[in-house]
């Protein structure tokens, strides 16, 4: 693995595990918030969900994006 794709690893990886950390966090806002049955504390934790797995996807995509430039 050279240099450049080893430290955009090194950054997805990062990145990824702080998507994580901030849906895991997320989300169990939301289990409170449904268990108190707050709806608009819900709703706006549903849309955080919502934009973080959009985030996720993105990051993904990009890694096998430049996975697949240095495997041709």
């Amino acid at each position: 693995m050279d240099n450049t794709l080893h430290a955009a690893h090194a950054a997805s990886q990062q990145r990824f595990r702080a998507l994580a950390t901030q849906f895991q966090q997320n989300h169990e806002a939301w289990h409170e918030a449904a268990r108190v049955r707050e709806l608009p504390c819900q709703s706006t934790r549903l849309a955080r969900e919502r934009a973080l797995l959009l985030e996720i996807q993105e990051l993904i995509t990009a890694y096998l994006a430049l996975i697949a430039q240095h495997h041709w």
